[in-house]
């Protein structure tokens, strides 16, 4: 006898050691020298088949504009593996002066490669994130500094596409902080 498959069932539970629920919706505010320049919405919207893969959908779409390179609308979309949230694909779209970052980005964790731009194509570290899965991803790290004075660092160091190759960067946990110059990592 063959077994028959089971059939997808959309928007599964996340596993529980993410530290976020599916449905969740957070609002962030950005400024720049203490003045509000946008704010943006960023979502875990849904788990559904993308391109025959359970994925992870996840979303950040900017709301409101005061000011600065932002417009209402722009947006960044990427469908992520649920259970890793290595990223499978990324499209950027947005306006303005930063119209230049705006691409559609395939992730293929099998061959490590990166297609953006149409067809280039760039090799990536195992494991290397988008922008946005990042930002889901990070939640999970240990960013926690360290309790042994004589060795105080506590680093992560994960690979992130941008652009047009993968950069490692190094999380290094201190006191928290504002974050006051988003601008210039975006250009």
């Amino acid at each position: 006898p063959t077994p028959t498959p089971r059939s997808y069932v959309e928007n599964q539970p996340l596993p529980q050691d993410l530290s976020f629920e599916l449905g969740e919706t957070l609002e962030y505010r950005i400024s720049t020298g203490g003045q509000p320049v946008a704010t943006f919405v960023l979502q875990a919207g849904a788990r559904k088949q993308v391109d025959g893969a359970d994925s992870l959908l996840l979303t950040a779409t900017v709301n409101s504009v005061t000011g600065g390179p932002f417009a209402k609308g722009d947006s960044i979309a990427a469908a992520v593996d649920p259970e890793t949230l290595g990223p499978r694909k990324l499209e950027i779209k947005l306006s303005g002066g930063l119209a230049s970052a705006n691409q559609s980005v395939m992730f293929d964790e099998k061959t490590n490669t990166i297609v953006f731009r149409g067809m280039n194509r760039v090799e990536a570290p195992v494991g290397t994130h988008s922008i946005l899965s990042l930002v889901y991803a990070i939640r999970s790290f240990n960013l926690k500094p360290s309790k042994d004075t004589s060795n105080p660092i506590n680093d992560t160091r994960v690979a992130v596409f941008w652009d047009t190759r993968p950069y490692i960067f190094t999380l290094r946990p201190a006191a928290a902080d504002t974050i006051e110059h988003v601008q210039s990592f975006l250009r």
